[in-house]
């Protein structure tokens, strides 16, 4: 009897895939390879890192506020003496101020340098004395050596002198209350970068 065709035309298992053993040896290799290469991974060597980078994140934190602290401090300090300064020598002046009463005509002599700007002096006569005024400030009225100023003096005392005189003393006042302002801003800093510095 002849060999008849086979009456499925379809077999049931087209779709069913013998496994290929070699694929999955191969795949089995790639894992291993890939877990192989994760052995350099060392979870306490990534502690060690997180760790570190946190301390020294710290320690420059530290440092910035120190730094912060230092420099309050200093400008704190600086403030603080500046509006000393100005508390002592705002009262002084107004005082001479008001005792310069007396006028008379002067001379600028001679102009000198010193270490921060010019010392100026000025030549005048009370009462047929010849007195000798050395001062920080330059007259309004004069530019050159030669020039003729008004000198305001103590009638009482006639050497204390100066080339100037405020008509009021607003402007004293004004460097005083900034003088007391810069104090308390200067300790209040001060006490900011010290504080700032301990924490």
């Amino acid at each position: 009897m002849p060999r008849s065709e086979s009456v499925f035309t379809t077999s049931p298992f087209t779709h069913w895939q013998i496994p290929d053993m070699q694929s999955e040896k191969e795949n089995d290799t790639e894992m291993y390879d890939y877990a192989a290469g994760q052995e350099d991974f060392d979870p306490f060597q990534a502690i060690f890192m997180i760790i570190s980078y946190t301390y020294f994140h710290q320690i420059v934190h530290e440092k910035i506020s120190n730094l912060g602290g230092i420099v309050m401090w200093i400008a704190g300090f600086a403030l603080f003496l500046l509006g000393v300064v100005f508390v002592i020598v705002a009262p002084i002046n107004k005082k001479k101020n008001a005792r310069c009463s007396a006028q008379t005509q002067g001379t600028l002599a001679d102009i000198r340098r010193r270490n921060h700007g010019y010392w100026y002096y000025y030549s005048y006569d009370v009462n047929g004395t010849r007195y000798q005024l050395k001062s920080t400030v330059c007259s309004p009225e004069t530019k050159d050596v030669g020039d003729t100023c008004t000198i305001w003096y103590a009638p009482a005392k006639p050497e204390d002198a100066q080339p100037f005189r405020y008509g009021s003393n607003k402007i004293y006042n004004i460097i005083l209350i900034i003088g007391i302002a810069a104090i308390l801003l200067g300790i209040f800093l001060t006490l900011f970068g010290i504080v700032r510095q301990s924490l």
